[in-house]
């Protein structure tokens, strides 16, 4: 990295060049690698405002400062180190912003005419240096069939949990995607892909290396998507509707290896049990038989069978197995 940079600083005559990378949405810049004269060392992290070139590069943009131009922190140290312009041109992986190169030179005014000559000190390894996660960056793997709302997705990860997070549209990239990098958390919408059900799909991740909790984003809150999410081995459920708080928050939960798997707060769509109910099927949990459930409860067999036909009932079920698996999707324990 100081090899290439030091390479495209003599080619351009330039008194400095370093090679930055955007984090937090874009708000802060990381130095990556330098050449030339002496000014942020590599590791320095300091906010985007600082530096008027590097806000434009943010935004997707070529970056130039003048002595005209120096109004911000960044720019008036330059200033006084001689350094009277400089230029940034941004880096992207597909449609994200990644980084941007910045080199300054002693001249008024960059003598440069062409700022894409500037990529000539970019190859895939820069780019994949500044894609890559940082040491303890969360990587999440967001995958939905929509491009617009896949993205809204990432950005509001990458802005409030600063992890690093790859977005696919389609099953075949999802899993090449894995493969190239396993995610520590996997966001999946419920119905990502049109040939293949949700349980499939993440069957062929888990194939492909994806060994992290599922988070499953559903276009409609219902008890039906609760359960087509727990089928898929969901250890958290969110409805499109869901405000960022939440997300975030069962993201948290996620990523620290606790489940959230519950429909909202009002319970709609959730079957109401009794206290005896719930008794009866915490102790079909537990794998009691109704003869050891009577006589813990201090009841008759035929009473725990009662209560067990009713569970079924409510559950829509017809075995102890099934009546356990919907009560977990259900929330109920």
């Amino acid at each position: 990295m100081p090899e290439r940079a030091e390479e495209l600083r003599q080619a351009l005559g330039a008194e400095r060049v370093t090679l930055n990378r955007f984090v937090a949405a874009g708000r802060q810049f990381e130095i990556v690698g330098c050449a030339g004269r002496r000014f942020l060392a590599p590791g320095v992290r300091m906010s985007t405002a600082e530096a008027t070139i590097l806000v434009a590069a943010s935004r997707g943009e070529f970056g130039w400062r003048t002595r005209e131009t120096s109004c911000r922190l960044l720019d008036r140290v330059a200033l006084s180190m001689g350094l009277g312009s400089s230029c940034s041109m941004p880096l992207r992986v597909g449609h994200q912003v990644v980084g941007a190169i910045s080199v300054m030179w002693r001249h008024e005014r960059p003598p440069i005419d062409d700022p894409g000559r500037l990529a000539a000190g970019v190859d895939a390894g820069v780019l994949a240096t500044l894609a890559a996660p940082r040491d303890g960056q969360a990587r999440v793997l967001v995958c939905h069939e929509h491009e617009l709302l896949g993205r809204g997705l990432a950005c509001l990860i990458r802005e409030h949990l600063g992890a690093y997070v790859s977005v696919c549209t389609s099953l075949s990239r999802a899993l090449a995607a894995t493969a190239a990098r396993p995610p520590q958390l996997l966001v999946c919408s419920e119905h990502f892909s049109p040939d293949r059900s949700l349980a499939e799909v993440v069957g062929d991740l888990r194939a492909a290396g994806a060994d992290a909790p599922l988070l499953v984003v559903a276009s409609c809150e219902s008890a039906h998507s609760l359960y087509v999410a727990c089928r898929a081995g969901a250890a958290g459920y969110v409805p499109g509707s869901a405000g960022g708080a939440q997300l975030l928050a069962t993201m948290l939960s996620l990523l620290e290896g606790e489940r959230s798997l519950s429909l909202s707060s009002d319970g709609e769509g959730v079957p109401r049990l009794t206290s005896r109910e719930r008794e009866i099927l915490r102790g079909v949990d537990r794998g009691l038989s109704d003869k050891e459930l009577a006589r813990e409860l201090g009841v008759s067999i035929s009473t725990v069978k009662t209560h067990a036909r009713r569970i079924y009932a409510k559950l829509g079920v017809s075995s102890r197995t099934a009546a356990l698996h919907r009560a977990r999707c259900s929330g109920l324990l």
